[in-house]
């Protein structure tokens, strides 16, 4: 959010803080894409190893969005 706030360099990001911000998100990124947490909880850190998850298209950007939102 700070990086996107002041206007530095870095890859399309899309904060999503709701489903409808990855519905809009699914439909207007380029792929592939990665999906990350901006902060891994415990929650995350009990479900997964995995830093972030690669994403090839918006309905699997859906699906792991519905998967993981509630553990971050």
């Amino acid at each position: 959010a700070f990086a996107l706030a002041e206007g530095l360099p870095l890859p399309a990001t899309v904060l999503l803080r709701a489903r409808a911000d990855a519905v809009r998100a699914a439909a207007a990124l380029r792929y592939p894409a990665i999906l990350k947490p901006t902060v891994k909880t415990p929650e995350w850190e009990r479900r997964t190893k995995a830093k972030a998850f690669p994403v090839a298209d918006g309905a699997e950007l859906l699906a792991l969005y519905d998967r993981c939102a509630g553990w971050t």
